[in-house]
């Protein structure tokens, strides 16, 4: 096999080759030109016949090769893309649901095999994202078909600060388009496909759901046994997330290797008790026949995800060199499997678990076996424990770089946490869980019994993990600069190092000297942030000390997501981690969710809210009429329009300013001019236009009274006509048009005794 004649260290210039391609600057059409051109160049230098034995020009070649195909795969998934002209196109079609459908207030969400009939023009087969708003009773299952109207968008990367990026997410998991299934009468259930794996796990998370009373332990078992985390619930994964746990909720590679454990296990006593397979077959031959494939069932009925193929992927090669005798080294064996993966998923390094477990893996193989425990005795157990205890930290202090850059977070307590959560987890949880699945099977009378037991068991260990989560110093909410992650990879070198502890500590402490505020906001200045969010609103408005955000983004059965996925990865992205002051245009219903889920992930002691709001909370505002106030030297007003609306005014000394008048109607500008103190405090040279900048929504009068140079307009799509009619209603040239829609998003400057500058991110 080409693997047994490539250098043993191939798997780690293949990820090389792989990552240039995914995460560089280059185009994929480029890459693939460059590599391609690059390949043939080299062999013709080497006669087209390599000698694997020389390492330098076989690992170019290796580096090549991945660099090209992965380019290759990237063209071929671009081309089967939504295109970008279609945006917000309603087709008619079949679609198969792919995945297993999770539920959010009144919405459905899957991923989905989509036939598009009609219009001719689109006909084509994509997987696509949907939404669907209120769907029919009894609700869609995983491997329904149905026959539906779909409003689909393409693959758009936002350019919002701290936001994932929507295209390597998509080429991750293999999604060609967004969309939603728009209501139509014609809209019906069609002839179900034959049953497969995705229906048994459906049919599986069902059975655990009735059998299990305890909703979040239910949630649990059905992400333990088959990988099924959509019920789980957001305090759930917070606690999770904070405790360092989240590798354990769904199948990890841990789990996959202790049930291939079992049954290697299970196999050799089977061996020993059976004469007849001893003189037909080695008896670690015939442990490796059962636990390998039973290590890639447990994957597959997990959904096959990264860490679960490399788990599988080096159980094999290690199997495969423990039978052919091999010497068996720990880097080679990583390298190999990190090779196979990437044959069979060359955008697997898109996926924050394939880092985790990889590193992860290499910081163990690290480590010198140098404490073996022999016998149940009190040396034996405090040399394992002193052995988990190192792997632990170790593991840890080399993940943070990487968790702080891909999930804004550190967690502090996972290092005790998972010494007592990974055994218990491990050899208890998931042992027990699988086994209730088996007997749910065949009866549930019979399962009832455990499942008490394993309630029982969730219901010890949930407390003290919901205790710890919520401790001040269990987790540091933080998203590091590009700079400041090169830091930590450095520190956490570091502190790996085996260097002395005094030299560690001394080198740790000056590199945290480099850790602070990325830029610092002198006084009397004011950094503003429009975030793109779509046809809704979200603004950061920071000062020296300050931060204050007006709106959530939040839009009708968005149930608190844009809170939590667009403005609380941008206030982490301006290394901030609390907010001062939210302020709501309105008080809709779906702006209070927003506000409650962005007060659950940060401290807002004030809410000031335009309308009514029967029954707000402590520390929430009704808008007056007038209010101002001072931060750091800036200054700010905000005051309540005829129908209830919330605007704010941002305003530097002798410098620029911006009013915020998002949620004003016609009927409310017409009064605000009527009104002297009002009508003076309207006066701004940056506005962000009321209702998308719908031309209903303002009169002539309010546009004289705030006389803006700029205008900003938070919308999903503004066509270069209507751009020219806003900017003839505000009088202002086409080009002071600002609009989310075109520059996504963007940030203004506003300093004292200078005008502000704008500018898109």
């Amino acid at each position: 096999m080409m693997v047994g004649v490539l250098p043993r260290m191939s798997g780690f210039f293949a990820l090389l080759g792989n990552v240039v391609v995914l995460f560089g600057p280059a185009p994929a059409w480029l890459a693939v030109t460059v590599a391609t051109a690059s390949l043939a160049v080299l062999l013709a230098i080497l006669g087209w016949r390599p000698n694997w034995r020389c390492s330098s020009a076989t690992l170019a070649v290796v580096v090549l090769s991945s660099a090209g195909v992965t380019a290759f795969c990237v063209l071929d998934r671009q081309e089967q893309r939504w295109p970008t002209e279609a945006a917000r196109e309603r087709v008619i079609g079949e679609i198969t649901i792919d995945s297993l459908p999770t539920r959010e207030g009144g919405v459905l969400r899957f991923d989905a095999d989509v036939v598009i009939e009609t219009p001719a023009t689109y006909r084509r087969s994509l997987r696509a994202r949907l939404n669907w708003r209120e769907p029919p009773r009894p609700l869609p299952r995983a491997g329904d078909r149905w026959r539906v109207m779909l409003r689909l968008d393409p693959i758009v990367t936002s350019n919002n600060p701290g936001a994932a990026n929507a295209q390597r997410a998509a080429l991750r998991d293999r999604i060609d388009a967004t969309g939603s299934v728009v209501s139509w009468s014609a809209t019906r259930r069609e002839t179900p496909r034959a049953p497969g794996l995705l229906e048994w796990r459906q049919a599986m998370a069902d059975s655990i759901a009735a059998a299990v009373e305890d909703r979040d332990a239910a949630a649990l078992f059905q992400g333990l046994a088959v990988g099924a985390t959509g019920e789980i619930t957001r305090e759930q994964w917070r606690v999770f997330s904070v405790t360092g746990t989240t590798h354990l909720v769904a199948i990890s590679g841990m789990h996959v290797t202790l049930f291939a454990w079992l049954a290697a296990f299970a196999a050799r006593a089977l061996w020993r008790s059976l004469a007849l397979l001893q003189p037909r077959i080695d008896r670690e031959v015939f442990a490796a026949a059962i636990g390998v494939p039973a290590a890639l069932g447990y994957a597959v009925v997990a959904g096959f995800g990264v860490p679960t193929q490399r788990t599988v992927v080096m159980l094999a090669v290690w199997w495969m060199l423990r039978l052919s005798a091999r010497e068996q080294r720990g880097y080679e064996i990583l390298a190999t499997a990190l090779l196979c993966v990437l044959l069979i998923d060359p955008f697997a390094s898109y996926s924050a678990g394939f880092w985790l477990s990889f590193i992860a893996m290499a910081i163990l193989l690290s480590i010198d076996e140098t404490t073996t425990a022999s016998g149940l005795s009190w040396r034996g157990l405090r040399a394992l424990v002193q052995s988990a205890w190192q792997v632990q930290w170790r593991v840890t202090v080399a993940l943070i770089p990487l968790t702080a850059w891909w999930f804004a977070s550190v967690s502090f307590a996972s290092i005790p946490v998972n010494l007592v959560a990974i055994p218990i987890f491990s050899f208890l949880l998931v042992p027990l869980v699988l086994l209730g699945l088996v007997l749910q099977a065949q009866s549930a009378s019979i399962a009832a019994p455990l499942w008490h037991v394993v309630e029982t068991v969730h219901e010890i260990i949930w407390p003290p993990m919901l205790w710890i989560a919520n401790q001040p110093w269990a987790a540091l909410d933080w998203q590091p600069t590009g700079s400041q992650f090169l830091m930590l990879l450095a520190l956490a070198a570091v502190v790996l190092s085996p260097l002395s502890w005094r030299w560690r500590a001394a080198i740790v402490v000056i590199g945290m000297l480099g850790l602070g505020p990325a830029t610092e906001i002198s006084e009397g200045a004011a950094r503003i942030t429009i975030l793109d969010a779509g046809d809704a609103h979200a603004t950061l408005i920071e000062t020296r000390r300050h931060l204050i955000v007006y709106d959530t983004g939040e839009s009708y059965f968005s149930a608190g997501r844009s809170a939590e996925s667009l403005v609380w990865p941008a206030i982490l992205a301006q290394s901030r981690s609390t907010v001062d002051l939210l302020v709501l245009g309105a008080s809709h219903g779906f702006r209070a969710e927003g506000a409650a889920r962005l007060a659950y992930l940060a401290r807002i002691p004030t809410v000031i809210h335009g309308g009514s709001w029967r029954g707000a909370p402590a520390g929430h505002i009704h808008c007056h009429r007038m209010r101002r106030w001072s931060f750091d030297g800036v200054q700010f007003e905000t005051f309540a329009a005829a129908g209830g609306s919330c605007l704010l005014r941002v305003s530097t000394r002798g410098g620029g300013s911006l009013l915020i008048a998002e949620r004003v109607d016609a009927k409310e500008a017409a009064v605000l001019v009527t009104d002297p103190d009002t009508r003076a405090q309207l006066k701004a040279t940056h506005v962000i236009a009321p209702r998308r900048g719908s031309l209903a929504a303002v009169t002539a009068e309010f546009v004289a009274a705030i006389d803006a140079t700029t205008v900003i307009v938070a919308s999903a799509e503004l066509p270069p006509a209507r751009q020219a009619v806003i900017a003839k209603r505000w009088q202002i040239l086409p080009h002071a048009v600002w609009a989310t829609a075109v520059q996504g998003a963007m940030r203004l400057e506003l300093e004292p005794d200078r005008p502000g500058r704008l500018a898109a991110l």
